[in-house]
């Protein structure tokens, strides 16, 4: 297509008095009115610190203090460049193949800028739409701003959320409702319709007025609250339709220059249309039909009587939904199903205090609907997350601000005759601080095992790498760093002059380069100073001119009036404009010489002036400045971890508890490991747990293989051995029946136990009792309530032992050979059942209907159902067979059914 024969599209031409918008982009007007500016919609992104911290200081520094733009890699340059040439291809798609489908009787206009002001100053903002839809060649008759984008490789098939602010800003620029926006591909081209919402921008705006258009603009040194706000909402919205709308695929045209625009109207016939829409549908289902997940499985959700008194017209079980899933269905959706079914059946009246279902749940059982906790390992694992995402110097902080205010305590005994007496104890605060946990030592043993294994270091030189070890993610506390604590007094280390002397730098790769710094420099180093929260903390370069800074770069000893933060401001500016390569990290005296260097003054090794400072006599530090002083440098931030975690421990617990008060009257009181989840919606208590079966199963398949207590699988495989019983050497070694009730009751049954205790596995025999009086209480009937809960008590005790909640870090993957999750699953499916008496009306309730046996006996008549005899049924065949379940339970519902 040539754009410059066509009709539709009006290009900027040359005029004595142009408005902003009819100045050429890329001249040089446009490009003075550009640098004047704090932000431009295409940057208004980076500089609210939405694209990360890191590129807003870089924009920061470019904008306001003056620093050269970092340098692009050549791929970014690019891309750049490749945008810009194929912007023209794009306004051709928008003028021959957009613009007739949504205003076919108007025209594209190319742009120049937009200035919008502040309250404080004008040209706050510049703003550079890729086009313009108009209906004349008035600027007031705009309808839409168009903003172009021609990607390297793929075309965006959702809006980039990146791009929403630049576009809003297009559109509060042109004044109109809507923006056009469309990706360029040589191929094939997207385009989406942006709607005003000018309450979003006016939040991005005022943001960035605060930032940027005030007296004193401060240098980021972390995202404002309001920015991680601001970039949900965002991202939110282009998720939704309610402000970026998808319209349709293009072609794509490209411009070229001698082409004709010809276009034959006598071609298009209704018919034709009408069989390309047709075929367009055809290709759509068939497109859909081989894009669809195949149904792995089929989740039937069934509604049970838990007392399953017999009746002859009595139903016991009924589905109320069920869906097929694919490969994967993740627990939020699965929660989320769950939920809506459990409330519509509360909606009809039903009362449903228990669910049960299979292992992939796992986590449905043991948190609540808001994710917190509902067992003692899952509050132990959220105290350990909350405490390892802390800073080291927030957990340091914390300690330190323990025991701040002296607290009187009245202790009162009575004395060999009787007497009371009483005693006034005084205390720093009485709050008992942190140990050194037992578990930090053997973490460090466990870690210095495993240096020496692969260093092969002597113990002495262990040890003190071991002393002076820094994590990688943590900042050692170095000479300069001041940190302050709660009661305004600062913990400062003063210049290690020993570590001055030994100190070697590399200088000889900037001894070659000398620079000379000037009065542009100078000034854009002032501005650093006053806009850096470090520098100009207090105030003290406000006033500052020009010259006053000069004084400070005539030589070494005026150069070293600098703070070491100041010096770092001069470094990363060097840096960014000589394009050096000087560590910001460095000591200050290593910064000191290799600047000396730099600018040609005489560095003086000489250190004498640094002792003159120190032949005053020093007061001592404070009791507490010293021991957050050896605190903070002799342990690591897993120390540190595991320390506070034991120490919030036993507050977190006992709020646990205030809020999960949960006990059985008349039962014997154990140790709250699960407790029921409250059902915000339902209005009602309510547990859920893993069927019993699914769990004696996999108990089975890991005692097969070795593993449980701790124990191998010898004890079986010799009690197979001997064939005096029904267990063989294939259900051990090759876990036959994997998921087989009454494979896995041979296992743990009595005759394995009695040949092991003859063969001498007391242990082993002593599990198998464990695990069969659980699974006894579990699935015999005729049981009282109390002697099931006893049955089950002596594997809850077992597997209690071996967890001591208050120690950590939490388990990993077993505990004591038992695998986490199934250890974790088997307390709490004790602990709910235990709880389900409290919560049926009657307070009492069949065992046997707690579990998965419903969907099992419902599921067996799918055999009847399998046409192609592989033991399966087709996602269609079986919702044949949900329909006709549903239609026979109908009719046997039907009162009328026998008249």
């Amino acid at each position: 297509m040539n754009l410059d024969k066509s009709p539709n599209y009006r290009k900027i031409e040359h005029s004595d008095n142009p408005t902003s918008r009819q100045v050429k982009q890329r001249s040089l007007e446009w490009f003075e009115q550009r640098s004047k500016a704090r932000i431009t919609g295409s940057t208004m992104y980076v500089a609210l610190g939405l694209d990360g911290l890191a590129k807003q200081k870089d924009n920061f520094d470019v904008t306001v203090g003056g620093l050269h733009e970092r340098t692009k890699p050549e791929t970014v340059k690019a891309a750049m460049e490749h945008g810009t040439l194929n912007e023209i291809n794009a306004a051709a798609t928008m003028v021959g193949k957009v613009l007739p489908m949504i205003c076919p009787e108007q025209k594209v206009f190319e742009e120049g800028y937009v200035s919008m002001d502040s309250t404080k100053s004008k040209s706050f903002m510049v703003v550079s739409p890729g086009g313009s839809v108009r209906i004349d060649d008035n600027e007031e008759t705009t309808t839409f701003a168009i903003e172009y984008k021609c990607p390297i490789y793929d075309v965006q098939h959702h809006f980039p959320a990146r791009y929403l602010l630049q576009c809003l800003s297009e559109i509060e620029a042109l004044n109109v409702e809507s923006l056009i926006y469309l990706c360029w591909r040589p191929d094939l081209s997207t385009v989406f319709k942006v709607n005003r919402n000018s309450m979003l921008f006016k939040k991005a705006f005022d943001l960035a007025v605060n930032m940027y258009d005030v007296e004193k603009p401060k240098r980021p040194t972390k995202l404002a609250d309001e920015t991680k706000m601001l970039k949900t909402e965002i991202n939110e919205l282009c998720r939704t339709n309610s402000t970026v709308e998808f319209i349709g695929v293009f072609r794509s045209l490209t411009h070229n220059s001698s082409a004709n625009n010809i276009h034959d109207a006598g071609k298009f016939i209704l018919r034709r249309f009408d069989l390309m829409l047709t075929e367009m549908l055809s290709n759509y289902e068939k497109y859909y039909e081989l894009q669809r997940i195949p149904a792995t499985e089929a989740v039937v959700f069934l509604c049970c009587d838990l007392d399953r008194i017999w009746g002859k017209e009595t139903v016991h079980s009924v589905p109320v939904c069920w869906f097929p899933k694919g490969s994967s269905l993740d627990t939020c959706t699965m929660r989320n199903i769950s939920e809506s079914v459990l409330n519509t059946c509360a909606e009809a009246g039903i009362h449903i205090p228990a669910v049960s279902f299979d292992g992939q749940w796992h986590n449905i059982a043991v948190r609540d609907v808001n994710e917190k906790p509902l067992t003692l390992l899952q509050l132990q694992k959220d105290v350990w997350k909350t405490v390892e995402r802390m800073p080291k110097n927030d957990v340091l902080k914390s300690i330190a601000s323990k025991n701040k205010v002296v607290k009187r305590l009245v202790h009162t005994w009575f004395d060999d005759e009787g007497s009371v007496k009483h005693a006034i104890i005084c205390t720093n605060g009485g709050i008992v601080l942190p140990k050194i946990s037992e578990s930090v030592s053997l973490q460090r043993v466990k870690a210095r095992k495993q240096i020496a294994y692969a260093s092969n270091m002597p113990d002495e030189q262990l040890q003190i790498a071991e002393n002076n070890f820094v994590e990688p993610d943590e900042q050692p506390f170095e000479n300069n760093e001041r940190i302050e604590l709660d009661d305004g007094t600062v913990n400062s280390d003063s210049v290690d002059t020993e570590a001055i002397g030994k100190l070697i730098i590399e200088t000889q790769k900037h001894e070659a380069k000398r620079i000379s710094l000037t009065e542009v420099d100078k000034a854009s180093i002032l501005t650093q100073f006053k806009v850096d929260k470090y520098c100009n903390a207090k105030g003290q370069w406000d006033d500052s001119s020009l010259n006053s800074l000069s004084v400070y770069f005539q030589s070494e000893q005026t150069l070293r009036k600098f703070r070491d933060t100041e010096l770092r401001v001069i470094v990363r500016y060097i840096n960014r404009n000589y394009n050096m390569k000087i560590k910001e990290s460095e000591k200050k005296e290593a910064k000191l010489q290799t600047l000396c260097n730099l600018l040609s003054m005489e560095y003086s090794s000489d250190q004498s002036h640094h002792h003159s400072k120190r032949s005053k006599i020093q007061q001592p530090k404070r009791l507490a400045e010293q021991a957050f002083k050896i605190v903070s440098n002799r342990l690591k931030k897993s120390d540190l971890n595991i320390i506070y975690s034991e120490y919030l421990w036993p507050q977190e617990l006992q709020m646990w508890n205030t809020v999960h008060n949960t006990s059985c009257i008349g039962l014997q009181e154990e140790e709250q490991f699960y407790v029921s989840s409250y059902s915000e919606s339902r209005k009602q208590p309510e547990v859920n747990c893993i069927d019993s079966s699914h769990l004696l199963t996999r108990m089975r398949r890991k005692s097969a293989k070795g593993g449980l207590d701790g124990l191998t699988n010898e004890a079986w495989r010799t009690v197979a051995k001997s064939k005096k019983t029904a267990l063989s050497l294939g259900m051990v070694d090759c876990i036959l029946e994997p998921m087989t009730v009454s494979v896995a009751n041979t296992h743990f049954s009595q005759a394995v136990e009695h040949e092991m205790r003859l063969n001498g596995d007391t242990k082993e025999a002593e599990l198998c009792e464990d695990i069969r009086n659980w699974w006894l209480a579990e699935d015999e009937a005729g049981i009282p309530a109390e002697q099931r809960i006893e049955l089950r008590s002596k594997l809850r005790s077992r597997l209690m032992s071996s967890v001591d909640f208050s120690k950590f870090p939490p388990p990993g993957m077993f505990i004591n050979g038992w695998p986490t999750q199934l250890w974790e699953a088997v307390i709490a499916s004790i602990d709910a059942k235990k709880i389900l008496y409290s919560l049926v009306p009657t307070h009492k309730y069949n065992v046997r209907a707690f579990s998965s046996m419903m969907g099992e006996t419902f599921f067996s008549e799918l055999t009847l159902y399998d046409r192609r005899g592989q033991g399966t049924v087709t996602s269609r065949e079986f919702g044949q067979y949900i329909d006709t379940t549903i239609e026979k339970l109908h009719m046997r519902l039907d009162p009328e059914r026998y008249l």
